[in-house]
């Protein structure tokens, strides 16, 4: 973080008459991102839960029952993340109606790539393949963090 706003702080000084617009639309797209992956595993998360694999006191309940005892309810579940993801995917259209914006869309679709590779290589190449016995590996279980619920990566 250190190093970004040193950057920053660095391009505002020899670039002035620009770099509020190109740094305003980093910031934008890392939102925009930020808040499509936020919504999207909101998603995969109550579809889980309601299958019966949610984690601690929801494990084993399914379906209404186990979605009404997750903690925090996100307000109108079942179109809220869809809103948020279309409205954030409407401002991501926009961004490239400008210049200077549709510059940071290049580099967020550069930078999902970029993560989506990662992951592969991370979650090594059988991840989401068949495998023996026709079972699928969605996902492998991460408890890096002691406080941290397990997840799964998808």
């Amino acid at each position: 973080s250190a190093i970004i706003i040193a950057i920053a702080v660095v391009v505002v000084f020899v670039w002035p008459e620009f770099a509020f617009n190109y740094l305003m639309s980093i910031a934008t797209i890392a939102a925009a991102i930020n808040w499509i992956m936020i919504m999207i595993t909101e998603i995969k998360f109550r579809r889980m839960v309601a299958a019966g694999d949610g984690p601690a006191e929801l494990k084993g309940l399914k379906g209404k029952e186990a979605l009404d005892k997750i903690a925090f309810k996100l307000p109108f579940a079942n179109v809220t993340p869809y809103v948020v993801i279309a409205f954030m995917l409407l401002v991501v259209v926009l961004m490239c109606f400008s210049a200077s914006y549709r510059i940071a869309v290049i580099a967020g679709v550069i930078w999902l790539a970029v993560l989506f590779a990662a992951a592969q290589l991370a979650l090594g190449k059988s991840a989401g393949r068949p495998q023996a016995g026709g079972r699928v590996r969605r996902g492998r279980r991460m408890t890096a963090l002691p406080y941290a619920l397990p997840y799964t990566i998808p």
